[in-house]
């Protein structure tokens, strides 16, 4: 939950992407939200001609921004919109078996982020010969198929499956969006801010739509949200086709290729073992991305406990929006203002750690929303980390460096989900406590506050 940035809940993954862009282009101001620039300048009509092209080509490329913003905003609002109504439609596939449907669930998110480790890599590669556009447009088809499928067979378990796999082989869609935001901002320099916006917009979609698609499918139907979702893709698939403008003007071959994205992040594997530094700070990343697969549960364990249904995860999952919103924006900044980055990511893992046992005592519905609030600190630690990083990696071996963290990232998104669906599946059938998984993810929290320590200690 709190403290993440990736994977398993998808406003937290596009937060870690978005952060990780705007690091690389504009230094680690942008990254904690120091930087002085205002929200004003992320607008492209700001940019005055005289820095490059006409008024109409300006006009042009601040239309298409715009445009990529709208999008980023509908897919986030369309993905939250059926996300509580998976599990929900998964456990009634199984008959209302919660162990099954909890494990099955493990399995499709394992799948899920492995074939997307692969596709995010391809689809950018080939977008690089072929335009960003005929891309943008297969990955929303991917998700549409998703859709479509579970809605034709939504008591077949088998139909989750396949259907996530034609959402993982086309995922990537916020990649490509950064993609071409890249391609403008090559001849518009004053455009690495717009990596924020897409940020932004991805995290105000996703704050708002998972409480509404929760109380549609409790109220009207459980499908009802699928559909809505659906029609939302389908009219930005008519966008894109119709009125988004290509970005990718000069076709390459691409150095993204999947060998060389392969070489690249095994290249930064590598780099975690060059010092005993930076080991332990490869084995904290590793203990801190475990606790993702917290989120392939989170639905059958406030179903078992709680009785939660849909629309009360949904309430949950926007509120997880809108702490991460606040505390990357707002209360990253104060801390590392007053205390500096070393004392902020070490105090963000301790409250990760406190709030996860908070979650696993819980024994009302309602204290997860309070310990959550009180958890929002925990927000702040991946941001924290990649400034700390960046500070400490030469300017060559920065890519290198987040090739790194993404393969350990996707290490844990594929075997995190595995474990704690299993886990949760001998909790309930037999006598583990239900909270014992969150005690797992505040045991991985205490891990990598120890480990992050030592490391800290020998860095400047």
């Amino acid at each position: 939950m709190a403290g993440k940035s990736d994977t398993s809940h998808p406003y937290l993954q596009a937060t870690h992407e978005t952060s990780v862009a705007r690091e690389e282009d504009t230094g680690t101001e942008v990254l904690l939200g120091t930087d002085s620039r205002s929200n004003h300048d992320f607008f492209v009509e700001n940019v005055p001609s005289s820095l490059g092209g006409d008024a109409d080509n300006i006009l042009k490329l601040a239309q298409n921004m715009k445009s990529l913003y709208m999008l980023v905003f509908l897919n986030a609002f369309s993905v939250g919109l059926y996300l509580p109504s998976i599990p929900e439609l998964l456990l009634d596939a199984c008959d209302g078996d919660l162990p099954r449907a909890t494990l099955l669930q493990g399995y499709i998110s394992s799948l899920s982020a492995f074939l997307e480790f692969f596709s995010n890599s391809l689809l950018g590669s080939l977008s690089d010969r072929s335009g960003r556009k005929p891309f943008l447009l297969l990955s929303l088809c991917g998700q549409t198929m998703n859709l479509i499928i579970i809605c034709s067979y939504p008591k077949n378990t088998t139909s989750y499956f396949i259907g996530r796999v034609f959402y993982g082989l086309t995922a990537g869609f916020l990649a490509l969006v950064n993609s071409c935001v890249a391609d403008m901002r090559s001849y518009q320099p004053q455009l690495s801010s717009a990596f924020g916006m897409v940020g932004a917009s991805f995290g105000v979609g996703f704050a708002v739509a998972p409480s509404l698609g929760g109380y549609l499918s409790k109220t009207w139907n459980v499908l009802f949200p699928l559909y809505a979702s659906l029609l939302l893709q389908v009219s930005c698939m008519f966008y894109i086709w119709l009125f988004l403008q290509e970005t990718r003007t000069r076709l390459s071959v691409s150095e993204n290729s999947l060998p060389n994205v392969v070489h690249h992040m095994l290249s930064g594997i590598r780099l975690f073992s060059s010092s005993n530094t930076m080991t332990l700070v490869a084995l904290a990343i590793l203990f801190l991305g475990m606790n993702e697969g917290i989120f392939t549960i989170i639905y059958m364990y406030c179903r078992e406990r709680f009785q939660w249904h849909t629309a009360e995860l949904g309430l949950f999952l926007s509120s997880v929006g809108m702490v991460a919103l606040l505390s990357q924006g707002l209360v990253i900044r104060v801390l590392v203002r007053h205390f500096g980055e070393h004392t902020t990511l070490l105090f963000s893992i301790a409250i990760d750690a406190l709030h996860f046992f908070g979650y696993g005592m819980a024994t009302k519905g309602w204290m997860l929303f309070v310990i959550l609030w009180l958890g929002c600190i925990s927000f702040c630690v991946f941001p924290t980390l990649n400034s700390i990083l960046a500070k400490e990696t030469v300017n060559e071996d920065y890519g290198l460096l987040q090739g790194g963290i993404q393969s350990l990232r996707t290490i844990t998104r594929v075997v995190s989900p595995l474990l704690f669906s299993e886990v949760f599946r001998v909790s309930v059938r037999y006598t583990l406590p239900l909270g014992f998984p969150f005690w797992m993810c505040s045991a991985f929290c205490i891990f990598a506050w120890f480990t992050m320590r030592l490391a800290l200690r020998h860095m400047t």
